[in-house]
């Protein structure tokens, strides 16, 4: 290493050069960069949820997450499958492998699940979707001297109007009361 740096040292032109050229190289592939203001995030997961009220981890697992699993472990496009037992009911989270399509995985999935037979009859139907990355952009908050109901009705107007525009894809409104008689 010694070596090179001494031999730079001596030929400064040389070492000009391979700057220059280092440079030059970075400038003209700049344009080929992929710029993202926030980077896109792949979220490659099928979820299974099932409700079952009154059921004990163990029961859980036995009567439903192990019937899932078994239902399911063979099917193609599978990188892992991470399941929870839990006290009335269970969450199964499917990894899709990295070129596989998930929409198809989730239609493979649901067609399994829903045609597995003796089910027990207090669970809910399971619920199959497929895992969504989203991240908050902006948060708007509304103040002023009027009445709850008034700002309610403002939120939900501004509301009405951003998801109207094509570049707002999704706008909730947080936080609002129910309404109450008295």
């Amino acid at each position: 290493m010694n070596r090179i740096i001494h031999w730079f040292i001596h030929n400064p032109i040389a070492a000009n050069l391979l700057m220059a050229l280092i440079f030059i190289g970075g400038a003209s592939t700049f344009d080929q960069v992929e710029k993202r203001f926030f980077p896109e995030r792949i979220v490659n997961r099928v979820q299974i949820d099932v409700v079952y009220p009154g059921a004990s981890p163990r029961q859980a697992e036995e009567q439903l997450l192990n019937r899932i699993e078994e239902a399911i472990a063979d099917l193609n496009g599978i990188d892992n499958i991470e399941s929870l037992a839990q006290e009335n009911g269970v969450s199964i989270s499917v990894e899709v492998l990295a070129n596989y399509d998930s929409q198809r995985l989730l239609n493979d999935i649901k067609s399994r699940v829903d045609t597995l037979p003796g089910l027990p009859s207090d669970a809910e139907s399971p619920q199959i979707y497929e895992q969504q990355y989203r991240s908050r952009v902006i948060t708007l908050a509304l103040a002023g001297d009027i009445g709850e109901a008034e700002m309610k009705e403002l939120g939900r107007r501004l509301q009405k109007q951003l998801a109207e525009k094509a570049w707002v894809p999704i706008v909730e409104l947080r936080q609002p009361r129910n309404y109450e008689l008295s």
